[in-house]
């Protein structure tokens, strides 16, 4: 969210309200109830499956293509992938454990019995794209906006994916009964108005 999605919304809003300063964090999905209760944030951007609670305000934002791309020097992978199975003795780069759509696939692997000959793990979805721009001969899951370049230079390549869709999808979230500043409230508005145009 904070690579490729925020970048544009905070330069428009900064224009509009060029006083109002930000502090972005990470979070993770499993204890965002924690942080909201806490009072730490005023809003939060998930990026999963599927999300749902009876006291936050959940809004769909945008539905996350995502692909599986390696290095276009490596031949262990044909243009298409069938099924989970072909998953079997390959290396795999993966985002680490909170990642939401890291853990759906690895949910497939599990339940097809896939054993595969190792996996590296890095937090920075950039360091998964790094680490295939420089050979390494593997193959990562990562949202289709984080290669949408590399996949045009045709510096990376991406294989069809034929097995269950992921339907990954991003959220903005804030708690019912918590007060929301102008501030606040304007943003959530430009951040609605944004993924509106990409629709």
């Amino acid at each position: 969210m904070a690579a490729y999605y925020l970048p544009p919304i905070i330069k428009a809003f900064q224009q509009q309200f060029p006083g109002v300063g930000f502090d972005f964090d990470a979070c993770v999905g499993f204890n965002i109830n924690e942080i909201f209760n806490a009072g730490l944030i005023d809003v939060a951007f998930l990026f999963c499956d599927n999300f749902n609670d009876s006291v936050l305000i959940v809004e769909e934002l945008i539905p996350i293509n995502m692909v599986f791309v390696v290095n276009p020097k490596n031949n262990e992978f044909k243009k298409s992938l069938k099924s989970i199975k072909d998953f079997h003795d390959k290396t795999l780069l993966l985002s680490k454990n909170d990642c939401s759509y890291r853990m759906t696939f690895e949910r497939m692997l599990i339940a097809a019995n896939v054993q595969l000959a190792k996996t590296l793990e890095i937090n920075s979805p950039e360091a998964v794209k790094n680490l295939l721009l420089q050979g390494h001969n593997a193959v990562a899951l990562l949202p289709e906006i984080a290669v949408q370049k590399e996949l045009k230079k045709q510096t990376l390549k991406s294989i069809a994916w034929k097995g269950p869709a992921f339907n990954m999808k991003l959220y903005m979230i804030r708690k019912k009964d918590k007060f929301l500043t102008g501030a606040a409230r304007a943003f959530i508005d430009a951040v609605k108005q944004h993924f509106d145009g990409l629709k």
